[in-house]
């Protein structure tokens, strides 16, 4: 079955749509995660700062502000509160000692790594909830969506000054 072809004037209607739908998927599994977690919740952006650093061990506060699109002071405020919380260490850049090194924490790594197996339990289980053809559709779409995102970051890259 071929999917109908999006005509230039339905990229907005089409842009609405799927941003809707992502949006609400992230907050059912959002709210759902931290119910069966029962954590204390973090907001959206330290989740970002404390993933980027689980991610990348080492990285500094610059770094962290330009992979995530914020002013390193935003990331410097958010570091503070995931230290306090035990999430994440700052250290010392040995090489520049007015740069700080972040480091997740044991409770930080297990936090990322609970969150996420817990949320792609709730998808798993939704998934089987919906019909073969619908679970191939979204299958099929995963990969399109990726590269809608790097075009997403490629735009802002070009917009900046």
């Amino acid at each position: 079955m071929q999917e109908p072809v999006v005509e230039v004037g339905g990229l907005d209607a089409l842009a609405f749509d799927l941003t809707e739908a992502t949006t609400a998927v992230r907050r059912v599994s959002r709210r759902a995660v931290r119910s069966r977690l029962d954590q204390q919740a973090l907001a959206g952006a330290q989740v970002e700062v404390l993933v980027t650093v689980v991610e990348s061990p080492g990285i500094g506060v610059a770094e962290t502000a330009r992979a995530l699109g914020v002013a390193p002071n935003t990331v410097s405020t958010l570091v503070g509160q995931l230290v306090r919380a035990g999430l994440l260490a700052r250290t010392e850049d040995t090489q520049d000692r007015r740069a700080a090194v972040l480091l997740p924490t044991a409770a930080g790594r297990s936090r990322v790594r609970r969150w996420r197996q817990e949320r792609s339990r709730l998808v798993a289980h939704a998934l089987g909830r919906l019909s073969p053809d619908d679970r191939h559709r979204i299958h099929a779409a995963v990969g399109p969506i990726r590269r809608l995102a790097e075009a997403m970051i490629v735009q802002l890259e070009e917009e900046q000054p």
